[in-house]
């Protein structure tokens, strides 16, 4: 999708043998529609004549967490057949590339919710850049491959914890009712999220309000790749989960995350406060995330 007000262009998740990126165009974690000059997703690609990588929420709007080294100004990122990821000047001289020994032919660069990875047909892994921007030696151990972000619930390293709490604030009449969430990891790469408790603010004894009942959802991935809800495949992606923007707004209610400070002190993850958010797709009958 092109980006009009920042000139820059995400084309899809992977960059598949012989396929090109010019200047700004990118390859990112998820593919979806989002708002705003900024959206918070991850990108790589080739911006002022350098492969980089950059992240949605650090300091400034855009973060570099990785650049390629060249000097000259690189003009397209290609691919090769025969297995390299090279930045190439407008004359067709190779500036950057990956390792030799990293090559095997037919290899694509993919996208996923921990990093990029240059994997071969057989998906094994030759080549990655983590979130953090640390390359990788070629043909990597899998010990050495980084966290995933849709299994990790917790933000903080020092946290034992499997569960977070986050707290939702829903508008309705005048009225606001607090809703504490809880996101569980379960054995298996499952999750559960329910609510934990509620009440109204600003409430008298006498006063109605929407009643949420509690209830257990049970979040799991396809082997692909996709949210599962009590077992039933949804369109959203785990990168989707572990990158999306943080603006979702119900088809019922609106709900209000400001308390949850993620950047801030808070522990618990951007895939834990999202797969909160779809949870609250399923509440009053509604038909599943929107």
């Amino acid at each position: 999708r092109l980006h009009d007000d920042d000139d820059w262009e995400c084309v899809g998740t992977t960059l598949e043998p012989t396929q090109e990126l010019r200047e700004n165009q990118y390859i990112c974690p998820a593919e979806y529609d989002y708002d705003g000059r900024y959206p918070s997703i991850f990108r790589f690609g080739l911006h002022e004549g350098r492969m980089k990588l950059f992240e949605p929420w650090g300091d400034r709007e855009w973060d570099e967490v990785w650049s390629s080294d060249n000097e000259d100004m690189g003009t397209i990122i290609t691919m090769q057949r025969g297995g390299k990821i090279v930045l190439r000047d407008k004359k067709g001289k190779s500036l950057w590339s990956v390792k030799e020994k990293c090559r095997e032919d037919d290899s694509k660069l993919e996208f996923r919710e921990n990093g990029v990875f240059m994997v071969d047909p057989d998906d094994k892994v030759k080549w990655f850049i983590d979130l953090d921007g640390n390359e990788s030696d070629c043909d990597p151990k899998e010990k050495d491959f980084p966290d995933s972000l849709c299994e990790t619930v917790m933000r903080s390293p020092y946290e034992d914890a499997e569960e977070c709490q986050i707290l939702a604030l829903q508008h309705e009449n005048l009225n606001y009712n607090e809703v504490n969430f809880r996101v569980k990891k379960k054995n298996n790469g499952k999750f559960l999220v329910t609510d934990t408790d509620k009440y109204c603010w600003h409430c008298n004894d006498n006063d109605e309000w929407a009643e949420i009942d509690p209830t257990d959802y049970v979040f799991s991935f396809s082997d692909n790749g996709f949210l599962k809800v009590n077992g039933e495949k949804t369109d959203f992606t785990c990168a989707f989960l572990a990158h999306s923007v943080e603006n979702y707004v119900g088809p019922s209610y609106y709900w209000n995350f400001e308390l949850l400070d993620v950047d801030g002190d808070g522990i618990c993850s951007r895939f834990a406060l999202n797969l909160v958010k779809v949870a609250l797709g399923y509440y009053e009958d509604d038909e599943g995330p929107w």
